[in-house]
């Protein structure tokens, strides 16, 4: 979605992924409702990733941002996990377009109350 938005090229590159997850929470946190927090549990052994710096932010603030919004009348923490994933060739059978392999899994959860049923089912 994100690449089919940007109508220029973008190129995919080894990234360190944590210096721009840091960042990007740092500019978040400044605009955050007071009752909403963050917690980040992040496995530092992660590898660098091939992507695009700039899409990678991106898909950070999109995320949270919407995890923020899905709890501002309530408040809760928003925990940001990234952890390092063994994927085997059971698993890639039924996701199409993953290989075999070591891959970065990024996780965001919030305690909002989710989308009605109705939206899902859209």
């Amino acid at each position: 979605m994100l690449t089919y938005g940007r109508k220029d090229n973008f190129t995919r590159i080894a990234v360190r992924w944590e210096p721009i997850l840091r960042d990007t929470l740092k500019l978040i946190r400044m605009v955050l409702p007071a009752n909403v927090g963050i917690d980040i549990q992040v496995n530092f052994n992660v590898p660098t990733v091939w992507a695009d710096p700039i899409e990678l932010q991106q898909i950070f603030t999109t995320l949270v941002t919407n995890a923020a919004h899905a709890m501002s009348r309530n408040g809760g923490i928003i925990v940001v996990q990234v952890a390092d994933e063994q994927l085997d060739p059971g698993f890639v059978a039924t996701h199409p377009g993953l290989l075999p392999g070591r891959h970065v899994r990024l996780s965001v959860v919030d305690a909002g109350i989710g989308m009605p049923p109705s939206v899902v089912a859209h």
